[in-house]
């Protein structure tokens, strides 16, 4: 704690008091006596003893008056002192507090990048666990690619045919604009549960794209995939005319392995299907 120092007692107007008062008693009233005791041979002792007394005492509030001087001096240089140690440890002390906010966000910035790759390293498992497509219910691309290239392998060893059947929406955008998301929506689930109807319950369903349905038709030839496929699409058409005035464009494409593929990757893209 810095104490600031007294210096009530050098105002102006005591320092000058004192000084006048010093000056009168060493200066003025000695020559003040001595001119009234001039031209006169005998001065009593008394007057001399009176004369010494008042000049001592005028000596000693100047020597006062000078300790005094020096005393404030002292207490102020000692408070500029104590005031300039303060102010460094202050900025010491603002540095310090600086530089241990600075580590502090420096580590919670690494602690927040840290959960952010967490958390996306999560979402990406969850999508790998994932297994459906949220809107329609049907397998998605990654699992029903999976399960394509199963029973490829599957009718090979069985010497049997596996057929393979997509179903595109050419103007799938046309409805999105015109529709909206909440209404599109319903469309895609009543279009979902139709074609669940349309198809075998052992045959497998996912959505390749937005646009784009495929269906595995289990032990079924090339023949036989394009009835199923040409009842499909006119079910699809009449559905959709009845949910809006927009004119549906289906595409249908069909593929047979081993015909046309004996792997996943080589069925899909005869049926014009490209992945990744």
């Amino acid at each position: 704690m810095i104490n600031m120092p007294n210096l009530k007692s050098l105002n102006v107007m005591s320092v000058r008091r004192r000084f006048i008062a010093a000056m009168f008693l060493t200066t003025f009233l000695p020559l003040a006596v001595f001119l009234h005791f001039i031209g006169r041979t005998y001065i009593s002792g008394a007057a001399l003893i009176c004369l010494a007394v008042l000049v001592a005492c005028g000596w000693w509030l100047m020597f006062d008056l000078v300790r005094s001087i020096e005393r404030a001096y002292t207490r102020s240089r000692q408070y500029l002192t104590d005031l300039g140690g303060l102010a460094e440890r202050i900025i010491s002390s603002d540095c310090s507090e600086v530089t241990q906010l600075q580590e502090a966000m420096h580590i919670l910035s690494c602690k927040v990048k840290e959960s952010l790759e967490a958390i996306q390293l999560m979402s990406i498992r969850v999508e790998e666990l994932e297994i459906t497509d949220a809107d329609t219910g049907f397998y998605n691309v990654r699992f029903f690619t999976l399960r394509l290239e199963e029973e490829i392998k599957r009718s090979r060893a069985y010497q049997r045919p596996c057929g393979l059947l997509v179903v595109y929406l050419d103007n799938y955008w046309d409805y999105r604009e015109t529709l909206g998301e909440e209404r599109l929506g319903g469309v895609l689930e009543g279009l979902s549960a139709l074609i669940r109807e349309a198809v075998r319950s052992h045959d497998i369903i996912g959505r390749l794209s937005e646009n784009s349905v495929a269906v595995i038709a289990l032990e079924m030839n090339r023949r036989q995939t394009s009835y199923t496929s040409s009842k499909l699409q006119d079910k699809i058409a009449q559905f959709l005319k009845r949910e809006s005035d927009i004119v549906p464009q289906l595409t249908i494409k069909i593929a047979e392995s081993p015909i046309d593929g004996i792997s996943a990757d080589a069925l899909l893209a005869a049926a014009g299907v490209k992945i990744g």
